[in-house]
């Protein structure tokens, strides 16, 4: 069953630190190397509450947009975070929230605590 943050990434030490950053924080996190292997986690019960994606892997393996797209038509109130390089900026903005490529373990963190946080405020709030 994946975790309420489905991490993708395909660089094995930047998908380790921010996976390891994020359970220090308390988060479940549950990491896949890219787009297609985490499609399976869009299959089980509904317990993602944020997707964290490369807009674009390597040629021949299906991007983060894509794989945002399906998350939104099976989890409409799934968080989606985008760690961009500037030219998947623009696209990323309009599906999810940006991390631009280069943004520290910190400010990715920061990211997912606004992201999750405006949940938890409106179901109190609600």
């Amino acid at each position: 069953m994946p975790a309420p943050i489905v991490l993708v990434h395909d660089e094995p030490a930047v998908a380790a630190e921010l996976a390891a950053a994020l359970m220090h924080a308390g988060y479940e996190v549950a990491t896949f190397k890219d787009a297609l292997e985490a499609m399976v986690a869009l299959d089980t019960p509904d317990r993602i509450q944020l997707l964290i994606t490369r807009a674009a892997f390597a040629d021949g393996r299906s991007n983060g947009f894509a794989l945002a797209r399906m998350l939104r038509l099976r989890r409409p109130a799934a968080k989606i975070l985008f760690m961009a390089r500037p030219e998947y900026e623009t696209e990323a903005a309009e599906i999810g929230m940006v991390a631009p490529r280069g943004s520290s373990v910190k400010e990715i963190l920061d990211l997912v605590r606004a992201a999750l946080n405006s949940d938890s405020q409106r179901s109190t709030q609600g």
